[in-house]
């Protein structure tokens, strides 16, 4: 695989996206998120990863631009989300040097962390885990 679908970065894209959806509002997540990002964007700049740090602050700020339990809780916003990061992807990220069957199957994997982490999210957000009505 592509060493960004290495199982940590994998691991630190489904961290990311259980936690997405609730980056709407005041919350622990929202904290723990964006206090990761003042720690993990300058490793990335320092490592040369400038293009990827560029996609994690994009895709950042979007919650922030939308109301709560708006289009971070469609269940449709992960695999439009996975379309657009590997679009990015494709675009700042050099792939020249590898098989058409590592990028396919690096897409997968990191495909299947955006949506493994935001249904994870939804899922455990859903009735069977509240336990009152003023959940959020």
């Amino acid at each position: 695989t592509l060493p960004i679908a290495s199982p940590l970065v994998l691991f630190f894209i489904c961290f990311c996206m259980s936690l997405f959806p609730d980056l709407d509002v005041a919350s622990k997540p929202q904290q723990y998120y964006y206090r990761s990002l003042v720690i993990i964007l300058p490793i990335l700049y320092y490592k040369g990863e400038g293009d990827l740090a560029a996609i994690v602050s994009y895709f950042s700020f979007l919650p922030l631009i939308h109301h709560h339990r708006g289009y971070t809780h469609w269940k449709i916003t992960p695999w439009i989300m996975s379309i657009m990061f590997l679009i990015f992807l494709d675009r700042f990220y050099p792939l020249e040097g590898y098989s058409p069957n590592v990028i396919w199957s690096s897409a997968a994997f990191i495909t299947l962390a955006i949506v493994t982490g935001h249904y994870t999210h939804l899922f455990l957000d859903s009735k069977f885990f509240r336990n009152n009505s003023n959940h959020h």
